[in-house]
């Protein structure tokens, strides 16, 4: 049995090297034709033991822009280690962040509910922005993990280079929000020159219930 291991790597300057400004790829889908398919770990590596003989491996699943020539079409042999990276490039420039919103927690007065933003870049390169998310009278704020709160509005900057999210979490208790209504939270991302309006904003919303 044989061993295959590398990384992938979204290679940013697109010299076919890896850079230490170049982004690895983490939980990145790899098609294994003569078996399992398997992902990239956390610090963007992969590594898969195989029977002798052909093997046939690739990169997929890549979002949109993005595109991998250096697939793995090799033999291998009893006891051989081959080293592949994957190498990812972009078929053009272009900026698109997105942003989502949830919430988790209890929904009753005074109790806490805890609001999660992320702002994931899906574009090809680093690109700043903010996001601001008016919060509706009504609450007490116990724990704000990235930002600032002013008049109800929170304003959150944001740098996120390819392949990667930020995330912040609002923690609030509940005052006095409408009961059995559903009360919105909408975040709202404002950056430059981005492609792609339509996920530049989040809704969602709470139903409160009241106390126990």
């Amino acid at each position: 049995m044989g061993k295959i291991k590398g990384k992938a790597y979204y290679d940013i300057n697109q010299n076919s090297t890896y850079d230490t400004t170049d982004v690895l790829l983490q939980n990145q889908h790899i098609n294994f034709a003569q078996g399992t398919d398997l992902t990239t770990m956390a610090n963007g590596t992969y590594l898969i033991n195989v029977d002798s003989g052909l093997v046939n491996m690739s990169l997929t699943a890549l979002p949109a822009g993005f595109i991998c020539n250096t697939p793995l079409i090799d033999t291998i042999s009893s006891q051989e280690v081959i080293i592949h990276d994957f190498i990812v490039s972009s078929t053009s420039n272009f900026t698109d962040l997105s942003v989502s919103l949830n919430a988790t927690g209890t929904t009753r007065l005074n109790e806490s509910l805890t609001l999660s933003i992320n702002v994931k870049n899906i574009g090809t390169q680093t690109a700043s922005g903010y996001v601001k998310m008016f919060m509706p009278p009504g609450y007490t704020l116990i724990n704000l993990q990235k930002g600032s709160i002013t008049n109800d509005t929170l304003t959150w900057n944001v740098n996120v280079t390819p392949f990667r999210s930020e995330n912040n979490l609002i923690t609030i208790r509940v005052d006095s929000f409408p009961i059995n209504q559903e009360t919105h939270f909408n975040a709202n991302l404002s950056i430059v020159n981005d492609i792609n309006l339509t996920n530049n904003t989040d809704t969602v919303g709470v139903m409160i219930r009241d106390s126990l």
